[in-house]
This record gives C-alpha cells, sequence and structure tokens, in this order.
C-alpha cells in the first residue's frame, strides 16, 4: 500500500508542479476531479475552486475515498 500512496503522491505533486501558474478563462471552464479523503474535505481544501470553476461553466466531479465513518467511532 506504501508504494501506491508514494506513487500517487508523487504523480500529484508533478502534476501540481506543472500546473502552477496564474488561472485564465480556459482554465476556469476546464473541466476538474477532486479527490478528498471523506466528505467535507473536498469543501474545507478547495471549496472556493471548485465553486468558480462550476460557475464558469466547468464540469466538475468529487471522488471520496472513504465515508468518512472511521473518523467517529
Amino acid at each position: 500500500m506504501h508504494d501506491v500512496r508514494h506513487t500517487i503522491g508523487a504523480m500529484l505533486d508533478r502534476a501540481m508542479y506543472n500546473r502552477s501558474h496564474p488561472f485564465d478563462v480556459a482554465d476556469w471552464q476546464a473541466s476538474a476531479v477532486i479527490i478528498a479523503p471523506h466528505p467535507d474535505d473536498e469543501t474545507l481544501g478547495c471549496g472556493g475552486v471548485a465553486s468558480k470553476k462550476v460557475s464558469s461553466g466547468a464540469d466538475v466531479r468529487f471522488i471520496f475515498v472513504t465515508d468518512g465513518s472511521a473518523s467517529h467511532p
């Protein structure tokens, strides 16, 4: 499992590095997938960006890795 996490982390780091520039109109209108560990992290982590993209006409999808139930036993 560690290798998978490391690989995904490295891919995300590289993607973020490659995309580090001011957004223009085309960026706001481009579709996006937001991956969150559990519900509410997408809102707290990048809700503003998601809202701006949707209001600009982008298709934004969310993927939740867990349902969050394990954090509240």
